[in-house]
């Protein structure tokens, strides 16, 4: 990180990548979710997909910066 200049473009990189790492993180634990409940039958698994939804739609702002 030395020789990266530090300006506020390298930093809202930085914070744009751990936002997207996050939401990834969330993303594939609701789907996770998700798969389960289908596989039971449960009925649960449209509130995770509708999750998984939200997830993809902030993880599209957090690109777009």
């Amino acid at each position: 990180l030395q020789d990266v200049p530090v300006d506020e473009t390298v930093l809202m990189d930085y914070v744009r990548r751990f936002q997207q790492m996050a939401l990834q993180k969330m993303y594939d634990e609701h789907s996770r979710k998700a798969a389960e409940f289908s596989k039971n039958n449960d009925e649960r698994f449209i509130i995770e997909l509708e999750e998984c939804k939200k997830i993809k739609e902030q993880m599209t702002l957090v690109l777009k910066g």
